[in-house]
């Protein structure tokens, strides 16, 4: 089934979704290769807190075929990409692909390009399903618990996109 035929109702996950994986992508010849987004070690203690699992990847460490084992291995229900404004196309690029193989994961993609850019996103990045604008530690937590989308602040989810 994919996400995008379903309703806001049914997207208020089953009790065993509770499975996250938190993803750094690649940005190759930048100073970022060897920076790890403060923001992701604040939601993974978030994640932690809440006692839901989570893993974390890193593809300025490790390969996409290394990710993809991961995912497998892993199974997480929520593929989390945070997104710096550089090189943010390749990253469109990463997040069309994971979804395209792993369509009945929920992508949600957040950090400062999100922030920025926001309603831009979706259209330019058919992958994505939720954005979330701003902090990200209390929403994710929130979207693994449960709680409808809708009832869910700074998120614009995939819905908005379909009417």
């Amino acid at each position: 089934m994919n996400l995008k035929d379903q309703s806001v109702n049914s997207i208020c996950f089953s009790k065993d979704r509770k499975k996250v994986l938190l993803i750094n992508p690649k940005y190759s010849d930048s100073i970022w290769t060897s920076y790890l987004n403060p923001g992701i070690g604040h939601i993974a203690e978030s994640l932690e807190q809440n006692n839901i699992e989570y893993d974390f990847f890193d593809l300025n460490l490790y390969s996409y075929e290394k990710l993809i084992k991961k995912i497998k291995k892993f199974n997480p229900d929520f593929l989390c990409v945070s997104l710096m404004t550089y090189d943010y196309m390749n990253n469109y690029k990463l997040i069309n692909a994971l979804k395209k193989r792993f369509p009945n994961k929920l992508t949600i993609i957040g950090g400062p390009h999100v922030s920025l850019f926001r309603e831009k996103i979706m259209p330019e990045c058919k992958g994505t399903d939720i954005l979330v604008i701003g902090e990200g530690e209390n929403t994710l937590v929130k979207i693994a618990k449960e709680e409808p989308l809708e009832k869910i602040n700074n998120l614009i989810f995939l819905l908005l996109f379909l009417m």
